[in-house]
């Protein structure tokens, strides 16, 4: 009985042991799992990096390409502001937003430019030439635009607030939304 009784503490120590290597070999296993779980996580997050970078670049230029039209725009726009200062006219040029409030532009030739959004507030128009002229959501309160030609001149959303518009022709203006105004001062040929 004693060799049996050894034989099974044996066998019992046998299989403890058994058992210890099995489950050192499952944390080891899980063990070199772990860093394969953590590598896989680090190399997604860099992943992640790399796309919000690629795509905070790709926004930036946009950005730069947008900025660069706007300073190329807004070059444009002071230049053709100066030419019509210096010269009194300005045919067909871009002068859209530009600030010319208060400014005298007594006869002034701007046939065919584009001024829409642009502030003109007690500026002096009298007599200007003014076909064809885009001065859509313009603002031209107290502006004096009396004899002014404004065929075909596009005022859509212009503010005329206390402007004077006495014998100004306005022939197939476009008066859409136009604030201010009073059509008893226009002056429209019979056709």
């Amino acid at each position: 009985m004693a060799k049996q009784a050894e034989l099974e503490k044996e066998a019992g120590l046998a299989k403890q042991a058994e058992l210890e290597r099995e489950t050192e070999l499952a944390k080891q296993t899980e063990l070199e799992e772990e860093p394969e779980v953590a590598e896989q996580a680090e190399l997604d997050k860099q992943q992640e990096i790399v796309t919000e970078g690629k795509n905070l670049v790709a926004e930036m230029t946009a950005t730069d390409t947008d900025l660069s039209t706007t300073a190329t725009l807004s070059m444009e726009v002071l230049q053709n502001q100066e030419r019509l200062l210096d010269e009194n006219k300005c045919y067909g040029c871009n002068l859209e937003g530009t600030d010319l409030s208060g400014k005298n532009l007594d006869s002034a030739d701007l046939e065919g430019a584009n001024l829409s959004g642009a502030i003109l507030t007690n500026a002096d128009l009298d007599g200007a030439n003014l076909k064809g002229v885009n001065l859509s959501n313009a603002n031209l309160s107290g502006a004096d635009l009396s004899g002014a030609d404004m065929y075909k001149v596009n005022l859509t959303g212009a503010d005329l607030t206390n402007a004077n518009l006495e014998n100004a022709l306005m022939d197939d203006a476009i008066l859409d939304g136009v604030k201010g105004y009073q059509s008893s001062f226009l002056l429209i040929p019979n056709e």
